[in-house]
């Protein structure tokens, strides 16, 4: 199963019962947590037994798009490149034996489809079983991100990179 979400749900308070449902922890939408870059969180559910039946992740990824095309104004002087950031959070629960779901913040539309899209055709017998299953398919879909974010900045680096030969 796999839900998708606006970042901005993370500071909404009437979201929180969300929250409590699935057992996110506090720090997936603390202020310190939001600003940060990224991290990673993860932690275990164990039975009466000691025995692990539950294991949830919690990750977020601050990525950085600039857009060459436009350039910003302030005071009628160009200042550079616009840039915008995608922010996107995911929480994922694997319960034992067979069960597996992801909650996805942020996603941009585009972003969005191919990763719903991937999530369906990757997913086989096998994904039910492994906790980390959803991880290699919502991972390749942040590596588009950064493969873009990168080759945006390619080109205003460049720029740079001639006016000091």
């Amino acid at each position: 199963m796999s839900s998708f979400a606006p970042i901005d749900t993370l500071k909404d308070s009437n979201c929180q019962n969300i929250f409590t449902l699935y057992g996110i922890p506090s720090c997936f939408w603390a202020e310190s947590y939001l600003v940060a870059n990224g991290f990673f969180g993860c932690s275990d559910a164990y039975d009466n037994e000691g025995m692990v039946y539950g294991h949830d992740t919690w990750y977020r990824f601050l990525v950085k798009q600039v857009d060459i095309n436009s350039t910003e104004k302030q005071g009628g002087i160009m200042q550079g490149p616009i840039y915008s950031w995608d922010e996107v959070g995911f929480f994922t629960r694997w319960t034992s034996p067979n069960r597996n779901v992801v909650l996805c913040f942020g996603i941009p539309p585009g972003e969005k489809k191919q990763l719903q899209t991937s999530l369906k055709t990757n997913w086989n017998e096998y994904g039910c079983f492994d906790p980390y299953f959803l991880h290699s398919i919502i991972n390749y879909e942040i590596l588009v991100l950064y493969d873009r974010s990168i080759w945006s900045m390619r080109d205003v680096i460049r720029k740079i990179e001639k006016a000091f030969q």
